[in-house]
């Protein structure tokens, strides 16, 4: 075994590290989840919103106002509602992996004796937790530049307003 690998075997097992970790990833899951909660529910307020709208909308033209306006709008809506779904799918699952971690990292931090299987499984957990978080921001820009500037990246970048 290298030299490398017996260092972080040994950081691992380290009492400081895995009480630093569980902190860490508590609080950063803490901090995930209430932001992510926020977004689910403020989305999820905006959807109800526009639903209803869409209802309103759906009445008219079965009245008989099948104007290309109402076209539009109506397909306006659909779109929103849509894409707002896809982004509080996303959001949901963001809440479940931060759950996920919070529960982890709360029943290591109790656990007084920890083996470095579970250290290593929290470890695991936090890239994954991490590379979903990325995933989903990376989505959600992808989806506003898409909508919003027309799917041009410069656009974007370059925008002053």
């Amino acid at each position: 075994m290298s030299v490398m690998c017996k260092q972080i075997i040994t950081l691992f097992q380290s009492a400081d590290f895995q009480d630093s970790l569980c902190e860490l990833s508590y609080g950063l899951a803490i901090a995930v989840i209430g932001i992510f909660f926020t977004l689910f529910t403020v989305f999820h307020s905006f959807l109800e919103t526009k639903k209803n709208d869409l209802k309103a909308i759906n009445q008219k033209i079965r009245q008989g106002d099948d104007s290309p306006m109402t076209l539009a709008e109506q397909s306006f809506c659909n779109d929103y509602i849509k894409q707002r779904k896809t982004m509080n799918q996303f959001f949901f699952w963001t809440l479940c992996v931060a759950a996920v971690i919070l529960i982890y990292a709360a029943v290591l931090s109790l656990v007084g004796n920890k083996n470095i299987f579970s250290v290593v499984l929290l470890v695991i957990f936090d890239i994954i937790g991490g590379g979903w978080l990325i995933f989903v921001l990376i989505e959600y820009f992808r989806i506003y530049i898409k909508k919003v500037h027309k799917g041009n990246v410069f656009d974007f970048l370059c925008s002053t307003n």
